[in-house]
């Protein structure tokens, strides 16, 4: 399933923390993620698929020209994610737009 087919409403249901940027900027990412960098530190110079926890961001540009993010932390020994917030915002750094490769790829691991 693509992030444009995802039901948005489910990961603000599971992660009820939405935040909204006018501009959302990489430091505004990072910041987010350095919250939980007790859990990435550990495992950090392994390979990806090594990791015990991933930072992730999910993009989906809606039809209002705004874009939606899910911004989270995926626990890969359990298969879930460990903690994510929802984002929208009117735009976005150039930085995070070119790891979603322009809006062609949805998901991006951040490390």
């Amino acid at each position: 399933m693509s992030a444009s087919d995802y039901p948005w409403d489910a990961w603000s249901a599971l992660w009820p923390t939405k935040v909204y940027f006018a501009h959302l900027s990489l430091s505004s990412l990072v910041s987010w993620f350095r919250q939980f960098a007790y859990l990435m530190v550990e495992s950090d110079r392994r390979d990806i698929k090594d990791r015990d926890y991933l930072g992730f961001t999910l993009l989906k540009q809606t039809e209002s020209e705004n874009y939606q993010f899910v911004q989270g932390i995926f626990a890969q020994k359990d298969s879930e994610v460990y903690n994510a917030r929802v984002i929208e915002a009117s735009s976005v750094d150039s930085q995070i737009l070119k790891a979603h490769d322009f809006g062609k790829k949805e998901l991006v691991f951040w490390s």
